[in-house]
Order: C-alpha cells, then sequence, then structure tokens
C-alpha cells in the first residue's frame, strides 16, 4: 500500500483488521494478522490466543512481537490494540458469530 495519505492507509489497515471475524478459520485470521503487522515493520512472531469473556462471548487474541519499538507502538496506535513490553502488541478480534435459528 504506498498510495494514499498516511491517515487513509492507517484507516484502512485498521478496517481490514476489523473485518477479520468474517473469515472461516482461525489460520486463515492468523495469516491476516500476520500480513497486517508486516505492513508496520519487521515481526518476529504473531501468537494467536483463545479468549472468552464473561458473557461467553469469544474472541481471537493475537500477540505480535515486533522488531523495533517504534513498529510496535505505531501500530498499537492505529490498530487500537495495547503494547505489551517495549515491542510487543496484542490485538483482538471478535469470533464470527452464527444466529440461533
Amino acid at each position: 500500500m504506498t498510495n494514499g495519505t498516511p491517515e487513509a492507509i492507517s484507516g484502512s489497515r485498521r478496517r481490514e483488521l476489523e473485518s477479520l471475524h468474517l473469515l472461516e478459520s482461525t489460520s486463515e485470521i492468523h495469516e491476516a494478522v500476520s500480513r497486517i503487522a508486516a505492513t508496520f515493520g519487521n515481526v518476529h512472531s504473531v501468537i494467536p490466543i483463545a479468549l472468552a469473556n464473561g458473557d461467553g462471548a469469544e474472541e481471537y487474541a493475537f500477540t505480535i512481537n515486533f522488531e523495533n519499538t517504534l513498529d510496535a507502538m505505531t501500530a498499537a496506535r492505529e490498530l487500537k490494540g495495547f503494547l505489551y513490553g517495549f515491542s510487543a502488541l496484542v490485538v483482538k478480534i471478535k469470533k464470527k458469530s452464527y444466529a440461533q435459528a
């Protein structure tokens, strides 16, 4: 994504992350999170974490370990994630829900 303003690029990455709940499998979501993270800089690892909140709704969470602290800070700001230490970022994605018949 080299075209567009920094704000447009930032918004498109955030929208892409927010739409990942539409994917069918955890592995597809993991690959997409890895790809999005790599647009911010060098990534050491992307580690999936399964979560369930108090309401029973399940979410995906990923710890993204960046090589550079500034890349992690930029990603945290743009993706609305939170920093864990200096160069790790945690992002959450709600799992796809199906209506009960």
